[in-house]
């Protein structure tokens, strides 16, 4: 004890401070150092060699006695001299910084605004079709803490914070808080934590309860040249460090360790002294004494060389999950509730929670409801809520929302348990986790199955007495229903009503007498956590038992509807618990008709299992059916109308000695669509039924299949007046009543067809869609509705394309057309076709000139033009050109005639034809000029094509052109003639052409000889002379595509210059 009253050294070199749990006992005790065995407690004189070992020098309780008892035998060796220099520098570590926080907070503002050109989104909590403005801001802070974040604004804001990065296409990825109203006048407020960076956190292995947390850096370290090193650290926080070699793994901080400090440097700072080897990897890892500690630091390395410092990537990886809590969550009495004698209910949400990888985790809330969290180990039992409890918090100590921090093993399931600190709260909340992997955060469906119950109290529900009736006149009678109920799951369940009457729930224990309504009662409640005056019940039910709920209200003689919903682990079964006489009858504005079948209903043989049917036997064209039925026993309704097709609304009314439990059979038809389009490449028939015998219609041929016998609609959208056929096997277009085995026009509504029938399982059909209306186009689609999906392939009926190029020049012979009044002759074009299928075939001019058509069985008499005389059109096609649709027989030979609408009109023209094989076309001589050959060329003048001004006005060159050399192999005389929907003009030259001297050598010019705003030139070109023709516009600026033909004794080719 003589050492008690001694002096400390600065150093800390024979006692040292330290302080034990300061927040509680606010108290420093002094320790003393060991060196050894020997204490400084009992004495001053403790030495021992130091640490690196300098031969002879000595470190002890204070500096004077390790002095006295050391040599000077370092002096003499230099290594040593060295090291024991690097230790003479070493510098020490600064007192700690004051750290002044203004009380008030630190206040920052940001001002901006939304405008229409703001960008917008559909907000996490808000439909798809939904979108808002919005503005992302990036936010960062220097000092970790609570933060305070207010929007003030005219407009009714909504703020959502999200941690590092924010996604447009996924709002609710990183979301940690939001808000809309909290502000009060439509304004967001958050107060939340804010991490200026966030650190891991891991075990501390020594000197701390096996659940203390610690946040840390790990620091990769390396030398180049193997020495002794010391690494001391600077910090306002009590700092402590590890050294591990290769590697450090935070789930088991023993493995690898090396050395760890806490003090050695005084000032609560740690200082390692280590002899690291040249080329390997330690780890250093930077942690504090106490736990939950946040601040800066720094870290001095001093040694026989550089040490190099590498931050290692740690951050921890981030999950996320949203939701709320609403009235039609479980309720449950939760563990650590603070009114411990009082069964206050909290609603909750169960969220199953698993890693990929094992380690610690932290798992924490945001939003503006208190918060508690429970995790547990596998399963919730919301009875014994204190069952499997891994760890709990309220979020008492940590701004009202919960955090946990927990080592989580891979492969494991958790329940994390979320519920309000009060009763009966509701609202939003999200949930973060952080860790060294992801972590699944999904709803605990086997938890949150949800059965629904409607029915209501009428003035014919029978009436009892119930129980806890204090405060109303003795007898007072209430209505009621009794309802049998039975799981396939042993568990909690949470039953709850919803009605706009004040209701009472009593829930027995196998039957009910409402005679004695207390014998049985297993529960009752009225109105103790759900809002608007409705019933909860909590209770564990048994698989394979029965029990009884009676639904009643807290007034006497209240009459309404409710509803009745249970959560919990399995779906529970209603029924009708009396067997009698039961009246069911039918409301709706529709003319109603009722079928009843015991078990079930086969759409397919109506009148199997059949047990009664009404049409009119309720007042208003409304069905009713009278009769007994048995408890526990399955019966399917029909409810289907008088008249075909009719739709609307309607209710179902039953009257009996017992509640009747509605569900609808879930039969719902499966959906089965097709989209496609009718055009003018679309095959053509006449179809069945046509008004018009002689019109022809485009058509799609579907192949349909089902895999399920059954009746199915098939029904079309377009906006088209559609028309629909249905053939057994295939369609032949050419009989189109052949196989066919329903079709319609308007059975559905906006002109659309809709055909019901009975289809055979894999059986082949064709569906045939085409048009009320000849030769229309447009899309279309088709839904199927049936007990299976229907399978949709189109039938490759595509038509083949054939196309002639040709034009009408002063050569081309002329004819007077049937039916013309005027004697004025026409330029025209016979053109033999013949086909090698025979089928329907489309054929269509297309030209910038006003075609005309004819067409001709067998030959054609220019003379005599209304012989053999099959059809003729002038604008079918549309843009002022013919179109025919006409069956064709193979190997046959019709004429076409392609002549134009007004007298003397000369152009290019092409003719399409569309049909099952090739048209075949031969051009028919059957003129004088019979011999002359037609050469044809097309090209476009385009803003990139070279300019020229062949005008003397012309401020610059300000018209397009391209110049075309033109060679000829016979001598003789030549039309050119130009087609356009530009207005062109033409020059011809000799030799060569010069655009800044456009009149040089210059031989013709035209402008509008052709007709329509062509050129046209009547020339003599000879044999192995060079000519250019220069092709332009009338007016200045002007592009667009052009063709040229030009007839003469022989071919011309077309060179571009």
């Amino acid at each position: 004890m003589v050492q008690a009253n001694g002096l400390v050294s600065l150093y800390s070199s024979n006692w040292y401070p330290l302080l034990h749990d300061w927040n509680y006992y606010q108290t420093a005790y002094m320790e003393p150092q060991y060196y050894g065995s020997c204490s400084c407690f009992t004495s001053s004189s403790c030495t021992q060699p130091s640490v690196p070992n300098m031969k002879g020098y000595l470190v002890g309780c204070t500096p004077i006695e390790a002095l006295l008892r050391s040599s000077i035998a370092c002096l003499y060796e230099q290594d040593c001299i060295n090291t024991f220099t690097v230790y003479l520098n070493l510098p020490l570590p600064a007192p700690p910084p004051l750290n002044i926080i203004d009380s008030s907070g630190i206040q920052s503002t940001y001002s901006s605004a939304l405008t229409i050109y703001s960008q917008v989104y559909s907000r996490p909590d808000s439909l798809l079709t939904t979108l808002c403005y919005f503005q992302d801001i990036q936010m960062e802070v220097t000092t970790p803490g609570t933060y305070t974040i207010l929007s003030n604004s005219s407009m009714d804001a909504y703020g959502y914070i999200y941690n590092n990065s924010f996604n447009i296409s996924n709002p609710a990825q990183n979301l940690l808080a939001f808000d809309n109203d909290a502000g009060g006048n439509g304004q967001f407020i958050f107060k939340i934590v804010l991490q200026a960076g966030v650190n891991p956190m891991y075990f501390r292995d020594r000197n701390s309860s096996s659940t203390s947390l610690f946040y840390y850096e790990a620091i990769q370290i390396s030398v180049s040249m193997t020495g002794i090193y010391t690494i001391v650290s600077n910090s306002n926080m009590d700092s402590k460090g590890y050294i591990y070699r290769n590697n450090f793994n935070a789930s088991f901080p023993d493995e690898n360790l090396l050395f760890v400090d806490d003090n050695m440097a005084g000032h609560e700072q740690f200082m390692l002294t280590i002899i690291l080897d040249a080329m390997i990897n330690y780890i250093l890892v930077v942690t504090t004494y106490s736990e939950n500690v946040m601040g800066t630091f720094s870290i001095t390395g001093l040694g026989s060389d550089l040490i190099y410092f590498s931050a290692i990537n740690t951050s921890p990886i981030q999950s996320n999950y949203i939701s709320t809590w609403s009235f039609r969550n479980q309720l449950y009495v939760r563990a650590q509730t603070p009114w411990p004698t009082a069964s206050y209910l909290y609603y909750y949400q169960s969220i199953q929670v698993n890693v990929a990888t094992t380690g610690i985790y932290t798992i924490f809330s945001n939003g503006t409801i208190d918060t508690c969290g429970y995790l547990y180990n596998d399963t919730l039992n919301p009875l014994f809520p204190d069952q499997n409890l891994l760890l709990w918090d309220d979020g008492v100590t940590k701004n009202v929302q919960f955090m946990l921090s927990i080592y989580l093993q891979a492969m494991t399931q958790y329940i994390l348990v979320v519920t309000p600190y009060w009763p009966s709260r509701t609202g939003a909340f999200s949930i973060n986790a952080l860790g060294p992997g992801s972590m699944n955060l999904s709803t605990n469906i086997s938890s949150t199955i949800k059965s629904q119950y409607s029915s209501a109290l009428s003035a014919y529900s029978p009436v009892f007495i119930r129980p806890r009736t204090w405060g109303f006149d003795y007898p007072s009678y209430f209505f009621y229903q009794s309802i049998r109920i039975n799981v396939t799951t042993t568990g909690a369940y949470t039953i709850f009503s919803d009605s706009p009457m004040d209701t009472y729930g009593f829930l027995y224990s196998n039957t009910f007498d409402p005679s004695f309504p207390d014998q049985n009662l297993m529960l009752y409640n009225d109105n103790a956590a759900a809002p608007n005056n409705q019933f909860v019940l909590i209770a564990t039910l048994q698989a394979m038992k029965q029990y009884t709920l009676v639904v009643t209200t807290y007034w006497p003689s209240n009459t309404g509807a409710f509803s009745i919903i249970e959560v919990g682990p399995a779906s529970v079964g209603f029924s009708i618990a009396t067997t009698g006489l039961y009246t069911i009858v039918s409301n709706s504005t529709m003319d109603t008709y009722g079928y009843l079948y015991n078990d079930t209903l086969n759409p397919s043989f109506p009148d199997q299992n059949l047990m009664l049917s009404d049409n009119d036997a309720g007042s208003n064209s409304q069905f009713m059916l009278i009769i007994t039925l048995q408890a526990m026993k399955q019966y399917t309704l029909v409810v289907t109308t008088y008249w075909a097709i009719t739709t609307g609304t309607f209710s179902i009314i039953a009257l009996g000695p017992a509640s009747m439990n509605f569900s609808t059979h879930n039969s719902s038809t499966i959906k089965s669509q097709y989209s496609s389009a009718l055009s003018i490449y679309s095959s053509v028939f006449n179809r069945s039924q046509s008004p018009w015998p002689s019109s022809y219609f485009y058509y799609a041929s579907i192949q349909i299949n089902v895999a399920t016998t059954g009746v199915y609609t098939i029904f079309s959208n377009s906006t088209m007046d559609t028309y629909g056929y249905l053939y057994n096997d295939t369609l032949n277009p050419s009989f189109p009543d052949q196989n066919l085995m329903l079709s319609d026009n308007d059975a559905a509504p906006n002109s659309q067809f809709m055909l019901i029938i009975t289809l055979q399982a894999m059986k082949q059909y064709t569906l045939v869609v085409t048009t009320y209306w000849a030769i229309t186009t447009g899309t279309f689609s088709i839904i199927a509705l049936g007990p299976a999906l229907m399978n949709f392939s189109t039938i490759d009926s595509s038509m083949i394309q054939s196309n002639y190029l040709s034009a009408l020049t002063t050569y081309s012979p002329t004819f007077v057309p049937p039916s013309r009044s005027s004697r004025t002759s026409f330029y025209y074009q016979a053109i033999e076709i013949s086909v090698s299928i025979s089928g329907f075939y489309t054929i269509s001019s297309d030209s910038t000139i006003d075609t005309y058509g004819y067409l001709y069985n067998n030959s054609f008499n220019s003379s005599v033009p209304s012989r053999n005389l099959l059809s003729s059109d002038d604008d079918s096609g549309g843009n002022s050109q013919f179109m025919f649709i006409i069956y064709l027989q193979a190997m046959a030979k019709d004429v076409l005639v392609a002549t134009t609408f007004t007298a003397q009109i000369k152009g290019i023209f092409s003719i399409i034809g569309l049909g099952p094989s090739l048209i075949s076309y031969t051009r028919l001589n059957t003129s004088t000029n019979s011999s002359k050959i037609d050469s044809f060329y097309s090209s476009n003048l385009t803003t990139t094509s070279p300019l020229f001004c062949y005008k003397s006005t012309c401020p610059k060159s300000t018209y397009f052109y391209q110049s075309i050399q033109l060679n000829v192999s016979t001598t003789g005389s030549y039309t050119i003639l130009s087609s356009s929907s530009i207005n062109t003009y033409g020059y011809i030259y000799n030799s060569t052409f010069n655009s800044s001297s456009p009149t040089f050598n210059k031989i013709a010019s035209d402008d509008d000889s052709g007709g329509s705003s062509q050129f046209m030139f009547n020339v003599t070109l000879q044999v192995m002379w060079k000519y250019i023709l220069v092709v332009t516009t009338f007016s200045i600026n002007v592009t667009g595509s052009f063709s040229l033909v030009t007839s003469g004794p022989g071919p011309v080719s077309y060179i571009i210059q």
